[in-house]
């Protein structure tokens, strides 16, 4: 009955990219998936690799919710597939809409991962 946030490009990206933790947690508990994403109109994007977003006190901002998602019990690994790459894609989508609303360029994502790299 509670309520979780889970980054969805992981602890170690790729930037942006996202991972199959999120559907598959989605898949077992039933749970719906709401992509989230913000902005601040002043804020500090750190040189780290996945360029976080560090707000500056007494700024404003916005919070953009995306479609809802949800994952079925009986999902195929090609389904599964899918629902990754629309949720990647909404995530980025609303994200780029929150930083344009505060002013800012969006943030790229990092390129897609290739089998058998080392992450950042």
């Amino acid at each position: 009955g509670g309520r979780i946030g889970i980054t969805p490009d992981g602890p170690r990206g790729p930037r942006m990219r996202a991972q199959m933790g999120t559907i598959l947690l989605a898949r077992m508990s039933g749970a719906p998936i709401l992509p989230c994403a913000y902005a601040t109109g002043r804020c500090r994007v750190l040189r780290s690799w996945d360029r976080f977003i560090l707000p500056l006190p007494f700024c404003r901002g916005v919070v953009i919710w995306g479609r809802p998602m949800t994952v079925p019990a009986d999902a195929d690994p090609d389904r599964l597939e899918a629902l990754r790459s629309e949720l990647e894609a909404e995530l980025n989508r609303i994200a780029a809409a929150a930083d344009s609303a505060c002013g800012h360029a969006p943030i790229a994502p990092a390129p897609p991962a290739v089998a058998g790299d080392a992450q950042p």
